[in-house]
């Protein structure tokens, strides 16, 4: 949309530093906060990394963002699932919010409306190398364990002994019919 590039600026900074995000909002009218954390191994593995970047972080864009009244931003949904999950799961459960999704497609439009830009110029492009079509949100694996409690999906941690024994002479007979939860499965927002 080179029409309305000179509306969208892009900028290299630290989300954990606040001298960075504030010299990215000069004159800015609209925040789009994403910097997130999302792949769950890496934030089991650098669990104060993750801190960081999803708690630290989002803290310093709030901060940074002052009195700004067009920050966009699910943080309601984030404290919704905290809430939950203080309330519902026990420690080292996953929880996950049955939250709706929305295409690629659907966020370009989104833009072109905010910018008045021309819908009908976005262009498809395709699939990038190592670019997945799906955010998943739980494996098959998760899947089978999944309790449904309505809005969300808890699992409960493995917490099995390592006496083998058992798991050759009991099994589950019946599994969870949910084989993935993402946001292909998942009810569109818009």
């Amino acid at each position: 949309m080179p029409e309305v590039s000179d509306k969208i600026g892009f900028y290299i900074g630290d989300v954990c530093d606040l001298q960075s995000v504030k010299n990215a909002m000069h004159g800015v009218d609209y925040i789009f906060h994403a910097a997130a954390l999302k792949q769950v191994p890496s934030c089991e593995f650098f669990p104060i990394e993750a801190v960081k970047t999803n708690v630290i972080g989002t803290e310093n864009v709030l901060t940074a963002a002052g009195k700004m009244t067009r920050f966009i931003m699910s943080l309601e949904e984030a404290v919704d699932l905290v809430l939950f999950a203080f309330e519902h799961g026990d420690p080292e459960d996953i929880l996950v919010q049955k939250a709706p999704a929305c295409t690629i497609q659907t966020q370009a439009e989104a833009v072109c409306e905010l910018f008045s830009g021309d819908k009908a110029s976005v262009k498809v492009i395709g699939i990038r190398h190592g670019e997945k079509m799906y955010e998943t949100l739980l494996t098959n694996e998760e899947c089978a364990h999944a309790i449904d409690m309505g809005n969300y999906y808890r699992v409960p941690c493995d917490k099995r002994s390592l006496n083998y024994d058992k798991y050759f002479s009991k099994g589950d007979a019946e599994r969870n019919t949910l084989t993935e939860f993402n946001s292909n499965n998942t009810v569109n927002r818009f």
